[in-house]
C-alpha cells in the first residue's frame, strides 16, 4: 500500500511539473494539463524491409518503362510506314504479337497505335553509329529517335564520358 502511495504522489508532482497555471476570470488559478502535440513530417520513414521491396519495385518498374517505350515508339514508326491495320501490315502484327508476349499492356499498345495517326507526331527514324571504345573496341549502335541531331549528340557525349 505504501508503494502505490509512493507511485502516486510521483505520478501528482510530475503532472504539476508539466501543467501550467492558468487564472480564470474570477482570477482564481486553476491547474491545466499539458496538451499533446503530434509530430507530423512529410518524409516517410520506412523499414529496412519496405525499402528493400520499394527497391525491387523501382527496379522492375524502370525495366518495365524502358520496354514499354522501345516498343511505343516502334509502334509508331511501324504504323506511320504502313498504316495503322495489322492485316494490312504485317510488320506491325509482328510487332503486336512480340508486344503480347511481352507482357505491354493494350491500353499502351492503342493509345500508340492513336497517337501514330495523329498527324502532329514525328516520325521515328532507326540510325545506326559506329564508335570505337578502349583498345579498339568496335561498337555498332542502333538507335531509333525522333531527331536525328540530338541522338547524335547523346551517343557521341555517352561515349566520351564512357571512355
Amino acid at each position: 500500500m505504501a508503494s502505490l502511495m509512493r507511485h502516486a504522489r510521483v505520478l501528482s508532482s510530475s503532472l504539476l511539473a508539466s501543467s501550467r497555471m492558468v487564472t480564470s476570470r474570477l482570477d482564481v488559478p486553476q491547474l491545466v494539463a499539458p496538451s499533446r502535440t503530434f509530430r507530423t513530417s512529410l518524409v516517410v520513414h520506412m523499414g529496412r524491409r519496405s525499402a528493400k521491396i520499394a527497391l525491387r519495385k523501382g527496379k522492375a518498374d524502370a525495366k518495365k518503362a524502358k520496354v514499354y517505350g522501345r516498343i511505343g515508339k516502334k509502334l509508331i514508326q511501324l504504323v506511320k510506314a504502313g498504316g495503322p491495320d495489322p492485316v494490312g501490315n504485317s510488320k506491325l502484327a509482328d510487332l503486336l504479337k512480340q508486344a503480347k508476349d511481352l507482357g505491354v499492356p493494350k491500353d499502351i499498345i492503342e493509345r500508340n497505335i492513336k497517337k501514330a495517326s495523329d498527324a502532329k507526331q514525328g516520325d521515328f527514324q532507326e540510325c545506326i553509329y559506329e564508335a570505337y571504345g578502349p583498345g579498339g573496341t568496335g561498337f555498332i549502335i542502333e538507335a531509333l529517335t525522333d531527331n536525328v541531331n540530338r541522338t547524335a549528340g547523346d551517343v557521341k557525349s555517352a561515349i566520351t564520358k564512357g571512355g
